[in-house]
């Protein structure tokens, strides 16, 4: 399934895949590709966490600066999720998202066979006009979660981003 990208922006990102790097860690069941411009980190703080619960049991960023970037997150659920449960998780998810964005509303689909929900601009607290696009992924009792933080200075750059993960995910082999 493609992203979420206009074909302005697939040029873009088509230009920027030979200035690319891999996302490819053996803690996560998927790759994909991300500008130079951007850096790795294992250092990772989360201000506010959804719904108060556990804190991730893996995080890690690919980061702009210190408010722009992807944040990839990792959790362990108390079920295994499929595409048939995604409807039930959607709701339960949506709920806890619309703590920070009472309009946001999660699209299901599958993303490199993973089934996903997607979240697009939902308001980051505490981040001045911050906003984030949320990608779940879902494989048995994992979660994982691909946030595309961003504030006005680096929208265009972490949309781009995000937008060239989106496009280039696949299942790790």
């Amino acid at each position: 399934i493609a992203g979420c990208a206009s074909e302005a922006d697939k040029e873009t990102i088509n230009a920027m895949v030979s200035t690319t790097t891999t996302f490819e860690r053996d803690t996560f069941p998927f790759t994909f590709e991300y500008p130079d411009g951007f850096e790795f980190t294992d250092k990772v703080s989360a201000s506010r966490q959804l719904g108060g619960g556990d804190a991730a049991d893996e995080a890690v960023a690919i980061v702009m600066d210190e408010d722009n970037g992807l944040a990839i997150e990792r959790y362990t659920l108390n079920a295994e999720v499929s595409q048939a449960d995604l409807g039930l998780v959607k709701r339960e998810l949506d709920g806890l998202i619309q703590h920070l964005d009472p309009d946001a509303a999660g699209e299901a689909g599958e993303l490199a066979g993973f089934p996903s929900l997607t979240y697009a601009a939902v308001a980051v607290p505490g981040l001045k006009d911050g906003e984030t696009r949320i990608i779940a992924l879902f494989e048995g009792d994992q979660e994982y979660l691909i946030h595309c933080q961003s504030t006005p200075e680096g929208r265009d750059e972490v949309e781009q981003a995000c937008n060239l993960a989106v496009d280039t995910l696949a299942r790790a082999s």
